[in-house]
C-alpha cells in the first residue's frame, strides 16, 4: 500500500492504478487506499472511476478531507454540467473549512469555486480574499500560488465562474 501511494505521489499514476486495483480488491475497506485509487484513476483520465473512489472514501470516513475536497471541486469546477453540482460542492467544502477554521487555502479555494458554481459571487469573492489572507501569512509564501488566487477573486468579482480544464 505505501508503494502504490508512493508511486501517486510521484506521478506514476498508471504503475500506481495497475497496483492499487489490486489492493482495493483484496484488502477490506480502507479509505487512504481508496482515496489514492480515485487519484491514480483522475490522473489516467478516468473521471468516472476517480469520483465513484472518491465516494466510497468519503461513505467510509465522511471526515477524510481529502476525498471531501476532491468531490467538492469536480462539483464545483468540472468543464461538464453533468458532473457539477454545485449545492453539495458547497456543503462539503463549507464543512472542510468549519473543520479546519478557514485557515486552510485549499479548502477555501474550493469553497469559494464552489460559491460561484451556485451563483453567490460577493461569498465567492470574500472567501478567495480569505484564502489569499492564509497564504500571505503563511511562513513560506508562494507568489505563484497567490497569483492564481488573485485571477480568481478577479474572475468571481466579474461574475464569472471558475471551470478546471485539468479534469
Amino acid at each position: 500500500a505505501k508503494l502504490a501511494v508512493m508511486l501517486v505521489r510521484t506521478n506514476q499514476s498508471k504503475d500506481a492504478l495497475r497496483l492499487l486495483d489490486q489492493l482495493v480488491k483484496l484488502q477490506h475497506p480502507n479509505v487512504t487506499l481508496r482515496f489514492y485509487h480515485g487519484v491514480a484513476q483522475q490522473r489516467t483520465g478516468n473521471l468516472s472511476g476517480a469520483i465513484a473512489s472518491f465516494e466510497l472514501a468519503h461513505k467510509l470516513d465522511p471526515a477524510h478531507a481529502l476525498s471531501a475536497n476532491s468531490l467538492a471541486w469536480i462539483g464545483a469546477t468540472h468543464p461538464k454540467a453533468t458532473y457539477r453540482n454545485g449545492k453539495r460542492a458547497v456543503t462539503l467544502a463549507q464543512q472542510l473549512c468549519e473543520r479546519t477554521q478557514y485557515r486552510n487555502p485549499s479548502f477555501l479555494m474550493t469553497l469559494a469555486a464552489a460559491q460561484a458554481e451556485v451563483g453567490t459571487f460577493p461569498a465567492a469573492a470574500k472567501t478567495i480574499q480569505q484564502a489569499i489572507s492564509v497564504m500571505r501569512a503563511a511562513k513560506q509564501k508562494r507568489p505563484a500560488d497567490v497569483k492564481v488566487l488573485e485571477t480568481r477573486l478577479k474572475l468571481y468579482q466579474s461574475g464569472k465562474h471558475f471551470r478546471d480544464a485539468s479534469l
